[in-house]
C-alpha cells in the first residue's frame, strides 16, 4: 500500500491531501453541527422548564390571591360583588396556571404532582365561592365559617408546593443536561479537529519528506557528476516524478561515461 502510494504521482499526493482536507473539514463540520444542535435543543427544553417555573410560582401567587378576596369580602361586605368577580377572576388564573404547568410536557412527574393537588384547589375555590357569597349575605355566619376556609386553605397550601418542586426538580436535571452537552459538543469539536490535524499534518510530512528526500539525493548526484564522479547510480525509490528524474539521471550517466570509454 505504501509502495503504491509513493509511485503516484506528486499531482495526485498533494490532490489527496487536499481530499483528506476536504473530508475533514466536512466531517469535523458535521460532527460540530449534530452537537451543537443536540446542546440545542437541550437548551429548549431548560426554557419550557423555566416557563413551567413561573406558572408554578403564579398558581401560588393565586392561592394567597383568593384568600385575600375571602378576607376582603368579610372586612367590606358591601364590595361582596366586587370581590366576587376578583374571586373568579383568580381562581381561573390558578386553574389555567396548574394547566400551563401541566400542558408543558415536562414528563409525567410533573403532570402527576399537578393531578396531585387537583381535589384540594377545588375544595379549596369551592370553600372561597361560598365564603364570598355568605359574606354579603350573612357576614357574621361568614366569619363563624372562616376557620373551615382556612382549613382548605392550609390543606392545598402544604400540597401545593409539590407542583414547584417537581418542576424544579426537572429544570435541574436540563441546567445539567445543558452543562453536559455543551461539554460533549466542546470536546467533541476538539477532539475531531485534533484528529483531523494530525492526520493531515502526518500525511503532508510524509508526502514532502519523501519529495525532499528523492530531491536531496538528485542534487547530491549532480553534484558529483559536477566534480567529475561518473560511477555513481541513483536508487529508483518510485515511479512518481522523482522516480523518473533518477531514472533519467541514471540513463544520461550511463550514456556519458559510454562517450567518455569510447
Amino acid at each position: 500500500m505504501t509502495r503504491r502510494f509513493s509511485d503516484l504521482s506528486i499531482q495526485t499526493k498533494i490532490g489527496a491531501i487536499v481530499l483528506v482536507a476536504v473530508v475533514a473539514i466536512t466531517t469535523l463540520s458535521v460532527v460540530s453541527l449534530r452537537s451543537l444542535s443536540q446542546a440545542a435543543r437541550t437548551t429548549d427544553k431548560l426554557g419550557t422548564a423555566t416557563a413551567a417555573t413561573a406558572h408554578a410560582s403564579n398558581t401560588d401567587m393565586m392561592h394567597d390571591a383568593v384568600r385575600a378576596d375571602v378576607l376582603e369580602a368579610l372586612i367590606s361586605q358591601d364590595k361582596a360583588q366586587a370581590v366576587a368577580g376578583d374571586l373568579a377572576d383568580h381562581a381561573k388564573t390558578l386553574q389555567s396556571e396548574l394547566a400551563a404547568v401541566r400542558g408543558s410536557g415536562l414528563g409525567p412527574s410533573v403532570s402527576r404532582a399537578v393531578d396531585s393537588v387537583g381535589s384540594d384547589v377545588q375544595e379549596y375555590l369551592a370553600q372561597a365561592k361560598a365564603m364570598v357569597a355568605e359574606a354579603g349575605a350573612d357576614p357574621a355566619a361568614a366569619r363563624l365559617d372562616y376557620p373551615t376556609f382556612l382549613t382548605a386553605f392550609k390543606k392545598l397550601e402544604g400540597s401545593l408546593p409539590t407542583v414547584a418542586a417537581s418542576v424544579q426538580r426537572v429544570v435541574d436535571q436540563d441546567r445539567a443536561a445543558v452543562k453536559n452537552a455543551r461539554t460533549a459538543a466542546t470536546r467533541t469539536i476538539l477532539v475531531s479537529g485534533l484528529l483531523a490535524l494530525v492526520l493531515l499534518t502526518g500525511l503532508g510530512w510524509l508526502v514532502a519528506r519523501a519529495i525532499v528526500r528523492r530531491v536531496r539525493h538528485a542534487v547530491d548526484a549532480l553534484e558529483k557528476v559536477a566534480g567529475g564522479d561518473l560511477t555513481l547510480q541513483l536508487e529508483i525509490e518510485s515511479r512518481d516524478e522523482t522516480g523518473r528524474m533518477a531514472v533519467a539521471l541514471n540513463s544520461a550517466l550511463g550514456r556519458l561515461r559510454g562517450s567518455m570509454s569510447s
